[in-house]
């Protein structure tokens, strides 16, 4: 009946939506364990006395005595998650579909426990063979097949040793009533402190079995000297006995969607499964090993992944190199979403760049000393090494070329250009021609190009700017 109202409202059945039912699953039943229980004492109660009664009128007097409290009280809890559709953004629409379908499976049960439920018990409910001597004996060999009997309390195979079981409990907690209540009161004092320290979190942690490591560097790092350190942390990573293999990534790759410059790199660490990890010492060391599957399931006796990450970034504490860890589905959706790629950041916006970077320094400054941090890092969007091209325009002018022809020229000779494509199958490669780079100084290297090709006006233009390859600060 819950699915009903979601299909009108566009809400699809997936995780979120089944956990509200699942979170509904005690509440559900708990209506119509109140009207059986009020019916069965009814019936019990009509028995003992020995007169003669009528069972659809005894269940319609039960079922009317608690109907009304039954029904609100499904309606508190079912208005208790209501605050929650009042959430926007990401927040929103993940839980909507939550308390939907929480909220219709407590009306579906609501109704359902007033309306099938006493029909049940008409039908279902064992009667006497006094009651039973004008039925059928097809009706007879149903009562017996369907029906239940009725029993009293003491009398019962499973309440009543539950019953005898708890009488002396309650009745030694009703003669030392103060006793009890104080130390129900100290033992919810002592859990204050442990819930300080539990920490929360919209989202809970979910281990993928993989680790998104991206340390940052200062900007202007080279390719060369990204591919060292790339190749140097991965083969840190490489040594730890939980790693199954390493993947890193230094660049971008062609493509809008990622714009990472050489500064920040990128290693996926895929792990062994957690039962291949190094041993730790636990409360159930002391157990011997075919008992130790009992405890794992409480406490694991690996080491956390907490504490794996924690013995990674102590091995690759690299000199200016600031470390992130992540993993890869989260990295990702945290990238997306807050266009931060840490789980914590800061954003600093204004109009001046320059300021915004003297903030950025400062901030880093005071975050370091903050307990818990494991780094920061704040980035450097203004500072880099450039290369600014000063063009001659009366000599250009002379040789009848235009500012963008030569920069044309100057990015297809230091960047390169896609000229054509290899096909090889399904696999396509793009062929891109540049000038050749050595380790000549680039004002030499341009003085070697334009006294080649000095009989071309075509490549005359190649002597005509003046370099200055210094360090930028904008």
């Amino acid at each position: 009946m819950a699915f009903v109202p979601l299909y009108f409202l566009g809400v699809s059945i997936n995780i979120l939506s089944l956990a509200g039912i699942a979170l509904a699953c005690g509440e559900l039943v708990d209506a119509a364990i109140v009207v059986v229980e009020q019916t069965y004492k009814k019936l019990e109660l009509y028995q003992r006395s020995g007169e003669p009664f009528s069972y659809e009128a005894v269940i319609l007097e039960a079922v009317r005595e608690v109907a009304r409290p039954t029904f609100f009280a499904l309606l508190v809890i079912a208005i208790a998650f209501l605050p929650v559709l009042v959430l926007e953004g990401q927040e929103g629409k993940l839980f909507r579909p939550l308390v939907y379908a929480k909220s219709f499976a407590l009306l579906a049960a609501a109704i359902l426990t007033l309306t099938l439920d006493p029909a049940l018990r008409v039908l279902l409910v064992r009667r006497p063979l006094s009651h039973q001597d004008n039925c059928s004996p097809i009706r007879r060999l149903g009562n017996w097949l369907l029906g239940g009997a009725l029993r009293r309390d003491d009398q019962h195979p499973i309440m009543g040793p539950l019953m005898r079981l708890y009488d002396p409990i309650l009745r030694w907690t009703l003669r030392r009533k103060w006793l009890v209540i104080t130390g129900a009161a100290a033992i919810v004092l002592l859990t204050i402190p442990v819930a300080l320290r539990i920490g929360s979190e919209l989202m809970p942690r979910v281990e993928e079995g993989s680790l998104l490591y991206m340390p940052s560097t200062m900007p202007g790092i080279s390719i060369g000297e990204a591919q060292r350190l790339l190749s140097t942390t991965d083969t840190i990573l490489r040594r730890f006995p939980e790693v199954d293999h390493v993947l890193g990534k230094a660049g971008r790759a062609d493509t809008a969607t990622d714009p990472a410059p050489l500064s920040m790199l990128e290693t996926i660490v895929v792990l062994k499964p957690q039962s291949e990890w190094r041993k730790r010492d636990v409360w159930y060391s002391w157990a011997p090993e075919w008992m130790r599957p009992m405890f794992r399931p409480m406490t694991s006796d690996h080491i956390p992944e907490e504490e794996l990450v924690a013995e990674m970034n102590e091995a690759l504490n690299v000199p200016g190199v600031s470390n992130s860890w992540t993993m890869p589905i989260r990295g990702r959706i945290e990238m997306l979403t807050t266009g931060i790629r840490t789980p914590v950041g800061l954003k600093v916006q204004g109009n001046d760049l320059n300021e915004i970077q003297q903030i950025g320094h400062q901030i880093e400054a005071i975050l370091g000393n903050v307990p818990g941090t494991r780094s920061v890092f704040a980035e450097r969007t203004g500072e880099g090494f450039f290369l600014d091209v000063a063009w001659n325009r009366s000599a250009l002018a002379q040789n009848g070329l235009s500012v963008e022809d030569a920069q044309n020229a100057l990015s297809t000779a230091v960047g390169g250009d896609n000229v054509s494509t290899v096909i090889d199958g399904r696999a396509r490669y793009p062929i891109d021609v540049r000038y050749c780079a050595t380790s000549v100084p680039i004002s030499m290297r341009w003085a070697r190009y334009s006294s080649r090709f000095r009989g071309s006006n075509r490549f005359r233009f190649l002597n005509l700017p003046r370099f200055a390859p210094t360090p930028v600060r904008r």
